[in-house]
């Protein structure tokens, strides 16, 4: 009930003010007790903020129509001049009419009467001017119009504000002003009675049942009101004398402090964290973004502090519009009642925020709007709250339900699982853990093993995948899986996990895994030769590192994977990246190199890279074999080349590098490496030379 009068009172005193527009032109005041001022005004901006009365009056071909209800001038570096021509006004203290300025928030304003050339009165104030200092007593700006003995004359505003400047201006007779003000009064009481109370039912609804939505709730429309009171004026009657100049900053920064609490109380309410974890963490983001512009609209320059304090709340309306339609698709019913609480105050409020911009022009919705969708919101986000309470214990006991036919359900099918649950672990990771059995393995079983650990992936899988198709992407995958398997396992591999078209194997001999490599590259080119038409050809990159790993089971006790873990792990797997890179296609690690009991001919040194956390280096090794036989002979004959460029880069002779380089690319133009030797030493030559000095030989460092 009280939201309804608050609402009703509201709209009456909009409709005292709301008559319709005049041409542009003088305006005459007899027999008028209320007129719109903004048709008939003229404005200029004066970007130098240096042009006085008389510069104004001696250029009456600066001004321009406004145009407009509410003139709006967006945020702008300069004052603003107003004129209006008036004609029949009486004269007499009995009949005096006001002109009244309801923006409450502008930082300085003058206001002159002009008749026959001369200034007939004059005022000057401000915001943070105390209210028994004004022409007239008043939260809004508020000047007697005297013009003398005079029948009329012009009417000049300059202002200044340091915000996003809408100016409702009216004129009144005096006895209309304030019969409209009394409603007015009574309507703008009615309504933060109701955000109060509101506020404080649901304060006592959260220490009861401690929803932490119903708090944010209370934030929120508690700043709401705040922000309200700023706004439209009453902040200055009782908060002036206590802020100060800081009162300045109070809309902006309330602005963005029910932002905050909007938000909160959206993923609160809505449950996004447990029902849409990305629209969840989306707003996370723009909460933390919202807290750190907080110091910024109370302590950086005004224009700045509007851009924040009208943006973000933009941005956070289009946020929980979005999340608000993702919980009604999935069928989240409280989502419906919250979406009806919010429409009409997510438009007005989106409507106020583009006004502030000159998007949308000043009128008395664009302006007043968001009062009404605050009301209404007020009351119906409260219904919500009530009906949500509702629906969480109705979905609790739906869940309890649920929870014990899946125990049911779960214990007649225990014993089939374990048993198929064996099949998806390889007997030799048993041996590593030391277990005979499946059932054996329990939760947190781990050992320590020193291992070769071998990674391939299919390089341009994203690509190929796009290209094909879901089901022909599946069936080549599957394809290449099954060749190259078997190959791991005939190596005495054990393959710890299929990653995508990624493989992750171990290796108990290094010499195994080094073989197993070669092996995988000539399997993939008998496996491009058998293609099929129009199934594209594959290539893959391989690393291997061998180290200390550790083996075991991780997870929850009802939800276990083998896996393998350790930087020797970490590490593998960045060494088989840099394949691409290198325009190799097997890249081993001196570990591997060290641990290797048999011979191998083709592999040859290619970099030192360092690795953060490692207080060694690691030298990086590339196996050949795989290659064409021409190819690799003419990587053996140039070798010498390659190793002296290598020596010379080290050393900082990039000249001779160069030169060795080149020579060797002339010979061998297929090897990446030495295109990426050339590359690097061009980069090093535009290096400063004393940078040089201090060079390492290493060029680069990887992440751990």
């Amino acid at each position: 009930m009280l939201a309804r009068t608050a609402l009703v009172a509201l709209a009456f005193a909009a409709l005292q003010c709301h008559h319709g527009e005049a041409p542009h032109g003088a305006a005459s005041l007899a027999a008028v007790a209320f007129l719109r001022a903004g048709p008939y005004m003229d404005q200029w901006i004066d970007y130098s903020r240096t042009a006085t009365l008389e510069d104004v009056i001696d250029s009456p071909e600066r001004f321009v129509p406004v145009g407009r209800q509410y003139p709006g001038f967006g945020v702008i570096d300069g004052a603003i001049w107003l004129k209006m021509q008036l004609t029949d006004v009486p004269a007499g203290a009995r009949e005096r009419h006001l002109l009244e300025v309801a923006n409450p928030t502008l930082r300085g304003l003058r206001f002159y009467c002009v008749a026959d050339g001369s200034v007939t009165c004059r005022y000057e104030t401000s915001m943070l001017e105390p209210l028994e200092g004004r022409a007239v007593p008043h939260q809004h700006f508020l000047f007697p119009i005297d013009f003398g003995t005079a029948g009329g004359g012009d009417i000049y505003l300059r202002i200044d504000s340091d915000y996003a400047i809408t100016l409702p201006i009216f004129v009144w007779s005096e006895l209309s002003f304030y019969r409209s003000d009394t409603r007015r009064n009574f309507a703008f009481g009615l309504f933060f009675g109701l955000l109060l109370a509101m506020a404080l039912y649901n304060l006592f609804l959260f220490i009861s049942v401690r929803d932490r939505a119903y708090l944010y709730y209370v934030l929120y429309i508690t700043c709401f009101g705040l922000f309200f009171s700023s706004v439209y004026g009453y902040a200055a009657l009782f908060f002036l004398d206590w802020l100060g100049g800081a009162l300045l900053r109070f809309a902006p920064f309330f602005s963005l402090a029910t932002s905050i609490f909007a938000l909160s109380f959206a993923r609160t309410f809505l449950l996004l964290r447990e029902q849409l974890p990305r629209a969840s963490r989306l707003v996370d983001v723009l909460i933390v973004v919202h807290i750190l512009a907080l110091p910024v609209v109370v302590f950086a320059p005004p224009p700045i502090a509007t851009k924040f304090a009208n943006l973000l709340p933009l941005a956070a309306i289009v946020l929980v519009v979005y999340s608000t339609f993702a919980a009604i698709r999935r069928r989240f019913r409280p989502a419906y009642y919250f979406l009806a609480a919010w429409a009409l105050l997510l438009i007005s409020v989106s409507l106020f925020i583009l006004m502030n911009f000159r998007i949308v022009p000043g009128n008395f919705f664009t302006y007043h709007g968001q009062l009404f969708g605050a009301g209404l919101e007020a009351v119906l986000l409260s219904f919500a709250l009530g009906f949500r309470i509702n629906s969480l214990k109705e979905a609790e006991e739906s869940a309890r339900l649920m929870a014990l036919e899946e125990e049911r359900r779960a214990l007649a099918i225990q014993q089939r699982m374990s048993d198929s649950f064996a099949r998806f672990v390889p007997t030799e990771f048993l041996r590593y853990l030391d277990r005979e059995n499946i059932l054996d393995v329990v939760h947190g079983d781990a050992v320590q093993r020193h291992l070769t650990v071998l990674f391939t992936d299919i390089r341009g899988f994203t690509g190929i995948s796009e290209r094909l198709g879901s089901e022909a992407t599946f069936r080549l995958l599957n394809q290449y899986l099954g060749q190259v398997a078997p190959i791991i396992r005939a190596h005495r591999g054990v393959i710890d996990k299929f990653i995508g078209d990624a493989i992750m194997a171990l290796f108990e001999r290094a010499d195994d895994g080094v073989r197993a490599a070669v092996a995988l590259l000539r399997a993939i080119e008998s496996f491009n030769a058998g293609r099929p038409d129009g199934q594209p050809e594959i290539s893959i990159g391989i690393g291997l590192h061998h180290g200390e790993v550790m083996l075991g089971t991780v997870g929850s006790p009802d939800r276990l994977e083998t896996t393998v873990i350790g930087d020797t792990v970490n590490l593998a797997s960045r060494i088989e990246s840099t394949t691409k890179r290198y325009g190799t296609r097997i890249i081993l690690s001196d570990a591997v190199f060290r641990a290797l009991h048999d011979e191998f001919p083709d592999i040859r040194e290619i970099d030192t890279v360092y690795v953060k956390g490692k207080e060694r280096p690691v030298v990086l090794f590339e196996n050949f074999s795989a290659y064409p036989a021409a190819e690799r002979d003419r990587l053996q004959q140039a070798q010498s080349f390659f190793l002296a460029g290598m020596a010379y880069f080290r050393s900082a002779d990039l000249a001779s590098a160069r030169q060795n380089f080149s020579d060797y690319l002339e010979r061998c133009p297929f090897d990446g490496v030495g295109r990426l030797y050339l590359d690097r030493i061009i980069a090093l030559e535009k290096r400063p030379p004393a940078e040089l000095r201090e060079w390492s030989g290493i060029y680069e460092t990887w992440d751990a």
